[in-house]
């Protein structure tokens, strides 16, 4: 979800500059130790669309609060436990400001605006996918092969895809084949 969000600020705003936080060699490790000056150089205003497995969105969000300067926009994919989220510019619901904006709408989205001391926080989300949303992904992967092939890293037969579930699960690394998992086409009968 990372990569295709990047790409699609690549396509629709060519200007600015992208920085993944993530695995693979196309990303910055979220435990480099390098991250917290990398994020601090950002110019002002930022806009980070956050897509983490449920497990790191909170590490993320906190992460981005702290380290960038200047107007921050966060764009929430990904999805987090409901409470209070502490932030800088205090506790925020952030999973219920994410709940606001579901398939494509409202449009435009609700986007929530709070003080910080080292600027100001601008906080949306999105939940699920409309039929619009979903073709243009497809359009995306179509016109950008290269991408599909940093995404997709595994395909695997209806019978190998139990033991690769449960590598995945059972590991806190997601690699499989000593590649990282991001995600596998599972092949059901045969193929023409």
């Amino acid at each position: 979800m990372g990569r295709l969000a990047r790409e699609l600020w690549r396509t629709e705003e060519p200007g600015p500059r992208t920085l993944l936080v993530g695995h693979g060699d196309d990303a910055v490790d979220p435990h480099d130790a390098d991250l917290p000056r990398l994020l601090a150089g950002l110019p002002s205003p930022v806009a980070a669309v956050i897509c983490t497995p449920r497990t790191g969105t909170r590490e993320a969000l906190t992460t981005l609060d702290r380290y960038v300067p200047g107007t921050l926009l966060v764009d929430m994919h990904a999805g987090l436990p409901s409470g209070p989220v502490p932030l800088t510019a205090g506790d925020i619901d952030v999973a219920a400001l994410r709940t606001a904006n579901c398939g494509g709408a409202p449009w435009p989205p609700r986007v929530e605006e709070f003080a910080r001391p080292h600027g100001r926080l601008l906080l949306c989300g999105h939940r699920g996918v409309s039929g619009d949303q979903l073709r243009d992904a497809v359009e995306l992967l179509r016109t950008t092969p290269r991408l599909g092939e940093q995404v997709l890293t595994h395909e695997v037969g209806l019978e190998e895809a139990a033991d690769l579930v449960n590598t995945v699960l059972t590991t806190s690394r997601r690699r499989a084949d000593d590649r990282r998992v991001l995600k596998t086409a599972i092949r059901v009968g045969s193929r023409p």
